[in-house]
């Protein structure tokens, strides 16, 4: 087995065992730094059985700086420890100890960035120091570098293969790129070594391979990790956390407020703890309280990222749009908002327009983020930017470019991903009611602003009138995404199955039609019982041919998803089935919506129960079919 340890330490080993007077030991060990380092000069000198002369006294001088710092770092003093490595690099330049060192007190001092310009000078002079690889891998980590930490900390276990800690930084970092299976692996190496001296190191391997297992929504496996940490130290507020992450993965949600209540009891000052507190705030619906947590978590760490994007949705959902916009744009790198690059394509400014600024005679680009839905809800703002004088160009989803090529305040509307035309400003979709000041007094919401084409409305009409009662769209599941974790778990939430619109089927009147697309569609074959089902969506290839039939409609019921901005942006009488923990812009309590005048909101009154929402709605069903039927008569004006 080659021999991996620094130069360093083979040299320290060989001046041993030379003044113990084992010249054999001593050319062993010389010959194994001259494999690596040809031509080295003390090795050369302890190959012939003779020390080195001494090193010149700028070197020595240099040298007792750095013992210095390395006991000032010891006793808690940075500072003093910075400025002692500072005078040691002074004098000797090429001390690469020196330059770790430097490094490691710039950590602690929270200069993070400058840390990885000393330890980059360590590894320039000694590209075999496995400290320096280990520590700047975790300043990568600190700096959210995952891709680059992982790569130190695998050249660092390379050469310092006993170093547990190294293993474990490496699987938290992978946690972090999620990676869990890798990481499991890594702490599974920590592990295996024995640790039973080192129970600090312990917990920290056993904490993190339960972080890994909560991730693979391994919750027993995790829970067992977590109670073995607490075994060991019954408050470690890691486990704890992690516990209360697990009873959230699990949807045991007031569980996990109290796991969250008891770590910030135990750490006041610590940020995630109370942002983790505000999520499962946030799923019980305790809103005010889940905005006091992320407001907390931010005044401990004020670039919280996630804990300002958190707070904004609270604070829509409750109706502060003044605070709630701004906020909003916090999600810009969390959420991966604006996912091009513009930069590539020339003559585009990467500039996002705000509002701070006339827009008046300049070309702004709208870019399409996040859902369909969105794209449909927030295109409205193209209205009001052609009113300022913009010359408006749309980038949307490829299913809604003809929907949206219809609008007359659009000048041009471009795939998702397509050569763009030069503009002068562009914005996000989700950025323009901030950009128009938009409060809940003045949402845009004049409707229709989406367009169906009239003849291919007029066909369906004639089509409907062959079957009898109001004609009413139904959709009851959304795109299931089961490639995106969180994101197929929203979905489970929001959507429903077909059966479970049984009650429905008892409202006489009433012609139901299909617009479910995607896999949930085949339920359309076997509808509950009583209820006449039409399905032509295998007619509809894109939202152009489906408001066209939408047009055609009396009524559209629809779990949370793109149709129903659908709908809503054609004027629709548009009815909501929305879940318990309902998104944000349906805002709190509220039975309508300031975006969409003819929308109506049916809401669980408890996580996964939609049998009171479907109820009422059913019996909402029938008053409408009788007040429609009572308009059809010219009795009710």
């Amino acid at each position: 087995m080659s021999d991996t340890r620094p130069i360093d330490e083979l040299l320290q080993s060989a001046r041993k065992w030379l003044a113990a007077g084992e010249l054999d030991a001593t050319r062993i060990l010389a010959n194994r730094v001259l494999a690596r380092a040809p031509g080295h000069p003390e090795a050369l000198a302890l190959l012939s059985g003779r020390l080195p002369e001494g090193p010149p006294a700028h070197v020595l001088e240099a040298a007792g700086h750095n013992n210095r710092g390395v006991a000032l770092a010891e006793a808690g003093d940075s500072e003093g420890a910075l400025a002692c490595y500072d005078q040691a690099l002074a004098l000797d330049p090429d001390h690469a100890e020196a330059w770790s060192n430097r490094g490691n007190s710039l950590q602690l001092l929270g200069r993070t960035e400058a840390a990885l310009e000393s330890y980059d000078r360590a590894i320039a002079l000694n590209p075999d120091y496995g400290a320096a690889y280990a520590n700047r891998g975790f300043a990568y980590e600190k700096l959210d570098r995952m891709k680059l930490a992982i790569a130190d900390y695998d050249r660092a276990i390379a050469l310092l293969p006993h170093l547990v800690g190294v293993m474990i930084n490496r699987g938290n970092a992978l946690i972090g790129q999620q990676e869990p299976e890798l990481a499991l692996a890594s702490f599974d190496a920590a592990l295996a070594r024995d640790l039973s001296d080192t129970p600090a190191v312990l917990i920290e391997a056993l904490n993190g391979r339960g972080a890994a297992l909560n991730d693979l929504d391994r919750f027993d496996e995790a829970r067992a990790m977590f109670d073995q940490v607490l075994q060991i130290e019954p408050l470690h507020i890691g486990a704890l956390a992690n516990i209360g992450a697990a009873l959230h993965r699990m949807d045991r949600f007031e569980e996990a407020q109290a796991m969250h209540l008891r770590v910030v009891a135990l750490n006041p000052n610590e940020a995630v703890a109370h942002y983790n507190l505000g999520t499962s705030r946030m799923e019980l619906r305790q809103l005010w309280p889940a905005l006091l947590s992320f407001t907390r978590a931010q005044e401990l760490r004020p670039h919280y990222v996630e804990a300002h994007w958190n707070a904004s949705l609270c604070r829509l959902t409750l109706g502060d749009f003044e605070r709630g916009w701004p906020e909003y744009e916090w999600g810009w790198p969390a959420n991966q908002r604006g996912m091009r690059d513009y930069g590539q394509q020339p003559r585009l400014s990467l500039e996002s327009w705000v509002g701070a600024e006339p827009i008046e005679g300049i070309t702004l680009l709208m870019h399409a983020e996040q859902g369909m839905g969105d794209t449909l809800q927030f295109c409205r703002y193209a209205r009001l930017a052609h009113a300022r004088g913009a010359t408006v160009i749309l980038e949307v989803q490829s299913p809604l470019v003809r929907l949206l090529a219809r609008m007359p305040e659009v000048s041009l509307v471009v795939e998702m991903g397509a050569d763009l035309p030069p503009f002068d400003r562009r914005t996000p979709m989700l950025s323009t009611p901030l950009a128009f000041g938009t409060t809940i007094e003045t949402v845009p919401a004049e409707v229709p602003y989406l367009v169906a084409d009239p003849e291919r409305t007029r066909v369906w009409r004639q089509r409907l009138d062959a079957f009898p009662g109001r004609k009413v769209g139904l959709v009851w599941s959304g795109d299931p995404r089961a490639h995106q974790k969180a994101a197929h778990k929203l979905d489970k939430r929001r959507s429903m199955r077909l059966e479970q619109m049984a009650a429905l089927g008892a409202v006489s009147g009433v012609t139901f039609v299909s617009l479910q697309k995607g896999s949930p569609a085949s339920q359309a074959a076997a509808p509950p019982a009583g209820m006449i089902l039409l399905d032509w969506t295998e007619e509809l290839d894109d939202f152009a041919d489906t408001a066209d039939l939408v047009a055609a409609l009396d009524l559209v019921i629809s779990v949370d998803t793109s149709v129903a901005h659908l709908a809503g942006g054609l004027g629709k009488p548009t009815w909501v089935l929305s879940r318990f923990d309902g998104c944000w812009r349906w805002m709190a309590e509220r039975p309508d919506s300031p975006w969409y005048p003819g929308l109506r909101l049916f809401r669980q009154p408890t996580r996964g129960d939609w049998a009171p929402a479907m109820f009422q709605l059913a019996r909402a069903l029938e008053s409408f079919v009788g007040e429609q039927d009572l308009v059809k008569q010219n009795l009710l004006f």
